[in-house]
């Protein structure tokens, strides 16, 4: 099975498909066309086989089109997201594999395709793809909704990327008070995490203005998180921080890279996780935190529906302003809260291990190598 990822950019998605197909399925080959300037970072991380390389293009979209034209013919191509690169390039590139297997992304559809540019190119991805992927029921339906799919023979099923989190917890070996300290957080107070990363979308000075509302013996009895290791810019880190300390100086703003055993780590210190970015299809780390049994606070606008009717414990708010509300209930009864979430975590096992996942994709290769066969 001889398959080439389509990702242009530098993203653990690609490093853990690659480690754990290889680990359930090593019959698999993986290549992989992206970007010079990611080269070094999949270099580093991946250990290639004999007979799986690195191909990259340069910055621009006609220089992916001419690599394109090079490259070798794969039983499978397999685009992870949506990019623009593999819609400038998809009559060159549905000529190099026997099937094209399309995985849509959160911003792919949700932000990018109201882009009338993005939206030209993406669907010359769909009109060449031979089979489609999104991580829930709901993105599956915005999708064919926007792209006009409906009718369409195309087959689009449920196939999600694992989460490698869970397979850290059950080697966290320090006790909670210490793994405060490595973090700087107080001992003795409810640790709040706000959002995954450093970016705009996950709209911490929103987050800050609804707990800044708290009622000061509940938000003395706080920790305010703020997770700031990829994503943002400087200035905006600053002022968030900014912003938090000037609300409680129990307020940690972390920006080190942390590795995948430190963000088990993170989870297995945090009681309550706010995720209310604007747009998203499902976050690997809101599910680690469910996983866990912490109370998760998230947007009704995002598409988590699914997850409440696999019966996953979880508060959804209309408005940001809600968190005041929830948080005021929530933290004087934590032990209870947590006590009812702890049931979260065979689902969500169930749902997202890689051990699951990775036979969600085995599967799909393997009907688009049969379908492929029997056209023979």
């Amino acid at each position: 099975m001889d398959i080439l990822l389509l990702c242009t950019h530098e993203t653990s998605y690609v490093l853990q498909l690659y480690r754990y197909m290889k680990k359930y399925y090593p019959n698999i080959k993986y290549s992989l066309f992206t970007k010079e300037s990611a080269k070094p970072y999949y270099q580093r991380h991946l250990e290639l086989q004999k007979g799986e390389s690195i191909y990259t293009f340069g910055a621009h979209d006609y220089l992916c089109c001419v690599e394109a034209k090079k490259l070798p013919h794969f039983d499978i191509i397999h685009s992870l997201w949506m990019e623009q690169f593999w819609g400038e390039a998809a009559h060159i590139l549905r000529r190099k594999c026997d099937a094209w297997f399309c995985s849509v992304g959160g911003s792919d559809l949700y932000r990018q395709s109201n882009k009338l540019f993005f939206r030209i190119l993406q669907k010359r991805i769909i009109r060449r793809a031979n089979w489609i992927s999104s991580e829930g029921e709901e993105t599956k339906e915005c999708f064919e909704k926007v792209y006009k799919m409906k009718g369409r023979k195309t087959p689009h099923t449920i196939v999600r990327f694992g989460v490698d989190i869970l397979d850290y917890f059950d080697e966290i070996h320090i006790e909670a008070g210490s793994l405060k300290k490595k973090y700087d957080i107080p001992s003795g107070k409810i640790v709040v995490m706000c959002g995954t990363n450093g970016r705009k979308e996950h709209q911490h000075m929103k987050m800050l203005e609804a707990i800044e509302k708290l009622p000061e013996a509940i938000l003395n009895n706080c920790c305010l998180l703020f997770p700031m290791t990829y994503g943002g810019n400087e200035d905006y880190i600053r002022s968030v921080q900014d912003r938090a300390l000037s609300i409680t100086e129990n307020s940690v703003v972390l920006r080190e890279f942390l590795t995948t055993a430190e963000m088990a780590e993170i989870a297995s210190i945090t009681d309550i996780m706010i995720h209310v970015q604007t747009t998203d299809q499902l976050s690997s780390a809101m599910l680690s935190h469910m996983y866990h049994g912490n109370v998760v606070i998230a947007g009704s606008w995002l598409p988590y529906h699914t997850l409440r009717e696999k019966g996953i414990r979880f508060i959804s708010i209309d408005h940001i302003d809600q968190i005041t509300r929830q948080l005021t209930e929530v933290i004087p009864n934590i032990d209870e809260w947590k006590r009812q979430c702890s049931w979260n975590k065979e689902i969500v096992y169930h749902m997202s291990s890689w051990e699951n996942s990775a036979r969600e994709w085995y599967y799909v290769y393997n009907q688009l190598i049969e379908k492929n066969e029997g056209r023979i």
